[in-house]
């Protein structure tokens, strides 16, 4: 008997292993450098804030007030909160992706570990928004749009009351995070809850939940909801004063605007990343597309190059070479490189029909979810298409 269907099954194993290591490596990574550096500006006010939020008699965002507990039930340690807030991100981000492909792979036969290896890899994708690890506004805004989407996908499956919840909760905390956001995110679940049957409950439940959430927190923030409502305007007024906010020409001008510099206008940079993604496309082709008449070296010359691939990534990783330095900058590339790994896998050795996966996404949830990076960006003194590819998880998903 012939012993080359053995090598096709190494092959499948030795790509699911290698991802599933790599994956945990990048995370290990993660909590790792959680325990070097410190941006004094940005990062020293977020710190700031959640070590004595009630200092401060005024405050649009009350993050400091959510992240304040958790600082102090951790001693008060600037690391550990680092690392709990991404220990949450990857949670919450695993249980989405979780709800999202349960649905499209129940028919396909994918045992545990090459199941977990696919959500790993999807999971992993939300660090590449992070540029700084303390929490703040920022990510306590994208967490709570991701429980709020983790609320939806439970609603779509089954009617529960705990998914009115988890979409009460998100919106809680994007309102804690980004008012402006929290407005929008209202809005657009709303429109969102309509399309769905016994639509008035649905609303009236979730603004009810909300609404309680608000009420404990503007009580035990400020005592009463009239003094925690003077704590917003007066911040509000703080806005104006110190010139922060949008104008309506702003506003527009960012809304079609990319960056008042684009990236593009570096050649050398833009050289470097075509010539990067020409040379990881290639790599894809060549493990998945490539086939050899000869069955037995189709498979050899697959597990020979991607041996040398990660010996390249290896030395990339551990070796002090300075001629790799110019890849610094492409680093969360190699993040996006295990997510782009688990999918090419799923479609090439369990056969997905692409048409039928399609046809059973939600248009609903697909528009949803191409909304929420602009809900995200929404209220940021800054470029809202730039800003919302902070939060292109939710649009990375669906691709």
């Amino acid at each position: 008997m012939s012993k080359f269907p053995d090598l096709k099954i190494i092959y499948k194993h030795y790509i699911v292993i290698t991802c599933f290591i790599f994956s945990i490596y990048f995370f290990y990574l993660l909590i790792k450098f959680s325990n070097s550096g410190i941006d004094i500006t940005d990062e020293g006010y977020y710190l700031n804030w959640i070590s004595n939020p009630y200092d401060y008699k005024s405050s649009v965002s009350q993050f400091g007030f959510f992240y304040h507990p958790i600082f102090v039930t951790f001693n008060e340690s600037i690391v550990n909160l680092r690392r709990i807030n991404l220990l949450f991100n990857f949670i919450i981000t695993y249980w989405l992706i979780y709800l999202l492909i349960k649905p499209l792979i129940k028919l396909q036969k994918i045992n545990f570990f090459y199941h977990q290896t696919l959500l790993i890899g999807f999971s992993l994708f939300i660090f590449l928004s992070i540029n700084i690890f303390t929490p703040n506004y920022n990510s306590l805004t994208l967490q709570g749009l991701i429980i709020t989407c983790i609320g939806v996908l439970i609603i779509e499956n089954s009617v529960k009351k705990f998914g009115f919840f988890l979409i009460s909760l998100g919106g809680w905390m994007v309102f804690m995070g980004k008012p402006s956001s929290a407005l929008i995110l209202a809005i657009i679940v709303s429109v969102y809850l309509m399309t769905k049957k016994n639509s008035f409950y649905s609303i009236f439940l979730c603004s009810l939940i909300a609404c309680i959430l608000l009420l404990c927190s503007s009580i035990i923030i400020d005592g009463s909801p009239i003094l925690f409502f003077e704590r917003i305007l007066m911040d509000m007024e703080h806005y104006k004063l110190f010139g922060a906010g949008y104008t309506v020409k702003d506003l527009s001008k960012s809304i079609i605007t990319i960056t008042a510099k684009p990236e593009l206008q570096n050649t050398y940079a833009l050289f470097l990343t075509i010539i990067s993604m020409l040379l990881f496309f290639l790599f894809l082709f060549f493990l998945f597309f490539l086939n050899l008449k000869n069955y037995k070296y189709n498979y050899s010359f697959k597990i020979i190059f991607l041996s040398i691939v990660l010996v390249l990534f290896i030395l990339i990783q551990f070796v002090n070479l300075h001629w790799l330095s110019i890849f610094e900058r492409y680093q969360k590339l190699q993040i996006f490189s295990i997510l782009l790994f688990s999918i090419f896998f799923v479609l090439n050795f369990f056969n997905f029909n692409l048409i039928k996966t399609l046809r059973a996404l939600n248009l609903r949830l697909i528009l949803l979810f191409l909304f929420l990076p602009y809900v995200y960006a929404f209220g940021s003194n800054v470029n809202l298409l730039k800003k919302s590819l902070e939060a292109g998880i939710f649009i990375y998903w669906q691709v």
